[in-house]
């Protein structure tokens, strides 16, 4: 997938929620229906074009006494996306995020969620600065 699609995808404000909502867990068309306040043939219509381009994915059913089982959708795609605009910057960057096993304690999760959070903000932190920095010597030489 490229940038382009990407945008096209989440370009939608109730995609974006559905896939929100499928980051937190596993649903039902049903349960995203009431959940967003939209007709259930209208998540159906969504979850279908976001399946058709690998966001989500139909992962089996949850059975219901009071019907017919129900078909769980996922999330399935796992992307970043970043973008740079000043008035000397522009650069789009998207990246899969790999699917990948790590060998952690999980009984630390919470410490080690925390410390990820917090190396990830002084990342952005100097990302930023760096970009900043481009920005002004891009305006000083042009």
């Amino acid at each position: 997938m490229d940038v382009d699609q990407f945008l096209e995808i989440i370009e939608n404000h109730t995609r974006r929620e559905i896939l929100k909502k499928l980051v937190e867990r596993r649903c039902y068309p049903l349960l995203l229906s009431r959940e967003l306040n939209l007709t259930q043939q209208a998540v159906m219509k969504h979850l279908a074009y976001l399946e058709k381009t690998y966001m989500v994915k139909m992962c089996g059913y949850e059975r219901n006494v009071k019907g017919p089982p129900r078909k769980m959708y996922e999330l399935e795609g796992r992307y970043t996306l970043v973008v740079n605009l000043t008035p000397n910057i522009f650069d789009i960057k998207m990246d899969e995020i790999p699917k990948k096993k790590f060998d952690v304690d999980l009984k630390d999760a919470d410490k080690i969620l925390k410390e990820i959070d917090r190396e990830l903000e002084e990342i952005e932190r100097r990302r930023l600065e760096l970009l900043a920095l481009k920005d002004y010597i891009l305006s000083m030489i042009r």
